[in-house]
This record gives structure tokens, sequence and C-alpha cells, in this order.
């Protein structure tokens, strides 16, 4: 895999006011595997996290039953606290700096989604980082994602 470089993303509301300083995020598309909806969006690079987390309003945006019946669901203590996570598949694909087409795909994979406010969606190490080579350089605000 060639080297990607993604410049770090800054959002702003309808009237360009900022609502977040520019940070390293990563293109996404994220599916239902079950309905084949899916949602491009961004994803927080979070090397300090084991795992993704997606906020629930992906997971119900994409017509999962969020805390349905036979949803696994567990306890966890994050950087927000402590809180409930239920977890749902997804496929997963990182996509290229121009958002549509596919530098690595995840197929079927078990995230952690949560409940809570201002969450974005976190990409974490075990699910998805472990497989990059990842410089984040914050002064030219540029991740760069190689293999």
């Amino acid at each position: 895999m060639s080297p990607q470089d993604y410049p770090f993303v800054q959002f702003e509301d309808a009237k360009g006011h900022i609502l977040q300083e520019p940070a390293p995020y990563l293109p996404i598309r994220i599916t239902n595997p079950h309905s084949g909806q899916f949602v491009v969006t961004y994803a927080l690079i979070d090397t300090g996290a084991d795992a993704c987390v997606f906020p629930a309003e992906l997971a119900v945006a994409l017509n999962h039953d969020f805390k349905g019946k036979g949803v696994i669901s567990d306890e966890v203590i994050g950087i927000s606290g402590p809180g409930t996570v239920y977890m749902h598949t997804f496929n997963l694909e990182i996509l290229l700096p121009n958002r549509q087409d596919v530098l690595k795909t995840f197929d079927r994979v078990l995230i952690k989604c949560r409940d809570q406010e201002q969450l974005p969606a976190v990409l974490g190490v075990r699910d998805c980082l472990r497989h990059f080579r990842i410089t984040i350089d914050y002064p030219k605000q540029v991740t760069t994602i190689s293999g």
C-alpha cells in the first residue's frame, strides 16, 4: 500500500463557525451487512482507544435495533467516563482522501456503539488501526497512512 496523506478535518456549522479544531479524522463508509444501507462519514483516529466506538445514531441510521433483543451489551470505561455499549455488526471501509475509493475493508466487524451525545465515530487499535503505519503530523495538520 502506498502512503496516503489525509489533511486534518475541521468541522464548522452552517454559518462557518468552527465547531471543532482540525483533528486527525479519516473518511469511512459504514455498511449494515444485513440491509446493505451505508453512511459515509469521518472517524477520529484514536491510538489510545482499544477498539472502535460508534455513536448510537449511526447504528440507528443503518437500521440496527440499538438495544433490541439479542443485542450484546457491555459496561466500559473510556475517556468520557463509564457507560454501556451495544455491539453491532458493520462492514467498515477506510476510504482514500477522495472519499470514494477504498483503502482497506473490514468485513463483519462487531463494533461497540454508545448512546452518548457529541460522541464522534472513533477508530481504535484492535479493530482497525493495528493494520496500518500511521504518522500524525500536528504542525502540518496531516495524517499519513501506509501498510
